[in-house]
């Protein structure tokens, strides 16, 4: 028997069976969400994060999208007797927004079997600082310097951005940095603090846990 893993379903087969890799272009327009417009079009959510992973230094998917941006997609597809298996290589990549402008994602290996993306100038797109450290679903709470407590029912500065995501949802650090606290912290509750270099100024990521 011949087990293999298609899109998180299993396919069992008691023959060898035929893989064959297949190249296509897929493109489209944002009608509601990346999300929901790439699902409508008849796709998997794993190609969603995985064009949204390889911008993910760029652009934040959730509030820099906009009706009407397009996007496109070069890459390769592998199907097992005629019944796709999983994406490949995501070979090129653009998204043409009206706020974040157009940016581009190059798929390269070199020689030493190093693989990542570039820009149209060859210039990597992972940068120091990601836009956010989750796949969150909303923001819940923006930055403000005047913002009614939720819990305290009084008017107080918002220092920071709140993230909503489903529970079990992973937390990433948005770069390298040094960890200069972990544990409990008044309301923030579980807390990590990170300081990360930008450019020579200081950057403090706080990441409550269990929320």
């Amino acid at each position: 028997y011949y087990v293999m893993n298609n899109d998180n379903h299993l396919l069992i087969a008691m023959e060898f069976p035929y893989i064959d890799t297949a190249t296509c272009i897929f493109e489209g327009e944002i009608k509601s969400t990346l999300y929901e417009t790439i699902l409508d079009m008849g796709e998997t959510p794993n190609l969603v994060f995985r064009f949204a992973d390889v911008f993910a230094w760029e652009i934040d998917f959730v509030t820099e999208t906009r009706e009407g941006d397009s996007f496109f997609i070069f890459m390769e597809k592998i199907f097992c007797d005629s019944v796709f298996l999983e994406y490949s290589n995501l070979i090129v990549m653009r998204y043409r927004g009206a706020y974040v402008g157009d940016y581009y994602g190059l798929y390269y290996r070199d020689p030493d079997g190093h693989e990542d993306y570039y820009n149209l100038k060859g210039e990597s797109l992972r940068k120091s600082l990601l836009k956010s450290p989750l796949r969150y679903s909303y923001i819940s709470s923006y930055f403000s310097k005047r913002r009614f407590h939720p819990i305290l029912k009084v008017w107080r500065p918002h220092h920071g951005l709140d993230y909503a995501a489903p529970t079990g949802t992973p937390v990433s650090s948005i770069g390298d940095g040094i960890v200069t606290f972990k544990g409990w912290k008044g309301g923030y509750g579980n807390l990590v603090e990170i300081r990360h270099k930008n450019n020579s100024r200081p950057n403090i990521s706080r990441v409550p846990l269990g929320f």
